[in-house]
């Protein structure tokens, strides 16, 4: 609810492996707010999330990502003055991880651009020099790297 509009009621939304769904509808709909549910960002007022048959506990985005829910907003989420491979892998650098096997890390990531169909991508080239085009597919290798369950893409073609 919101300032005591009702966003969502009676919603069963079942995606299986492989499967493609699209969310239309007007503004207003409540389709922003089910994908922010599902990713933490938002807290139903009630009913359940299941992923792969699991009740799914999702209080945060932190909780979405561990379920295994994966949301590429429209406003892209990169550092535009990283390059392809770091954007991809920053969620694995921290302060205990001395040593980075760059050599390991661009492999990972042509691998996973290959798989999209986007070889041509230079891992080395700043995001900020990508076209918005290329910047979201930089977006889906994130949630490839995580093994995904579900992912989401909110507003896509949206520039």
């Amino acid at each position: 609810n919101y300032d005591g509009v009702q966003a969502l009621k009676d919603v069963t939304l079942q995606v299986k492996p492989g499967e493609i769904h699209a969310l239309v509808g007007e503004n207003g709909a409540g389709k922003s707010t089910l994908i922010k549910i599902l990713a933490g960002a938002v807290h139903p007022d009630k009913g359940i999330i299941k992923v792969q048959d699991k009740e799914a506990t999702i209080r945060n985005p932190k909780e979405g990502l561990e379920t295994g829910i994966s949301v590429i907003y429209q406003e892209i989420a990169l550092i535009p003055d990283l390059t392809v491979t770091e954007n991809i892998f920053l969620d694995e650098f921290n302060e205990k991880k001395n040593i980075i096997d760059w050599k390991t890390l661009r492999k990972r990531a042509k691998e996973y651009l290959e798989s999209l169909g986007f070889g041509d991508i230079n891992l080395n080239a700043r995001v900020k020099d990508l076209s918005v085009a290329n910047q979201q597919i930089v977006e889906v290798c994130k949630a490839l790297k995580r093994d995904s369950k579900v992912l989401v893409l909110d507003e896509p073609t949206a520039v």
